[in-house]
């Protein structure tokens, strides 16, 4: 049986995506009352019964449980009822032969007229389960009469959307807050210091950039391979440091040599460790 109802549906809007779940819970008029059908027969010219009148009186209502009414008319109901006329009943049919691909449907059982016949690709009613049938054409007049622009009442109602709380736990941003304060305050001093000292500072400080752009004179490179022969270039590498003085030059240290007096101009210092 199809009977009009009202359903309650909760809708989500979240994400940009949208979201319904309808049949959570579902309200049928089930009050008994009188008949509401009027029948009556009408003749033809000659006076015979040529058919029967039918007149739906009732007006379907239904209440919700918050206490809203809805309401639909009697001749809406009848225009409906009508629709389900022409299938309804209705019967598969086949001429001089048993192949139930022939089958044609026959529906539209009138009195005046004759049936109509109609060959379609499949049994709508031949399914597993004939229920899933039914809601499905629950389902889809259903959305026929929600989607019709014609009338449409909109209700006020409240929405509700997320907001978000950030709840800051103090004690946890001690160590990063005093962390901050103190690199703030080392290099505010740092700043300090170096105007302070701007002679005693270098340009490279202890940069290898320098030593990459410039390289060692020629007879500091000789002096160098020349003093540990007998040890690899890989220890020498780790022993010798070199290192930019602002005012002095070059200073390498990790050899046993001096350097040359004649060689002073050019501003290589040696130490020897």
């Amino acid at each position: 049986m199809m009977s009009w109802c009202v359903k309650e549906m909760l809708s989500e809007y979240m994400e940009g995506s949208y979201t319904e779940i309808v049949n959570t819970t579902t309200f049928v008029n089930s009050t008994i009352g009188p008949n509401p059908w009027n029948t009556s027969q009408y003749f033809n010219d000659e006076g015979k019964p040529a058919g029967w009148s039918f007149f739906y009186l009732e007006n379907v209502t239904i209440t919700g449980p918050s206490g809203a009414t809805y309401e639909i008319d009697n001749n809406t109901h009848v225009m409906t009822l009508s629709l389900f006329d022409d299938v309804f009943p209705s019967s598969y049919t086949l001429f001089n032969s048993t192949n139930e691909a022939d089958a044609m449907m026959r529906y539209k059982w009138y009195v005046t007229i004759n049936p109509w016949t109609r060959k379609l690709n499949h049994n709508p009613f031949m399914f597993a389960n004939i229920s899933t049938h039914m809601d499905n054409m629950a389902t889809g007049l259903t959305n026929l009469i929600r989607s019709s622009t014609e009338r449409i009442e909109m209700i006020a109602g409240p929405a509700f959307g997320r907001e978000t709380f950030v709840e800051v736990r103090w004690g946890w941003l001690a160590l990063p807050l005093c962390l901050l304060r103190l690199t703030f305050l080392f290099l505010i001093a740092t700043i300090i210091r170096s105007s302070r000292e701007r002679e005693d500072v270098g340009i490279y400080k202890t940069s290898a950039i320098a030593t990459l752009l410039h390289g060692l004179p020629e007879d500091m490179q000789k002096k160098i391979k020349s003093s540990k022969a007998d040890r690899t270039s890989r220890v020498n590498a780790k022993e010798t440091k070199i290192q930019w003085m602002p005012k002095g030059g070059w200073r390498l240290s990790g050899h046993t040599f001096s350097s040359s007096p004649e060689k002073s101009h050019s501003g290589i210092l040696t130490e020897t460790r």
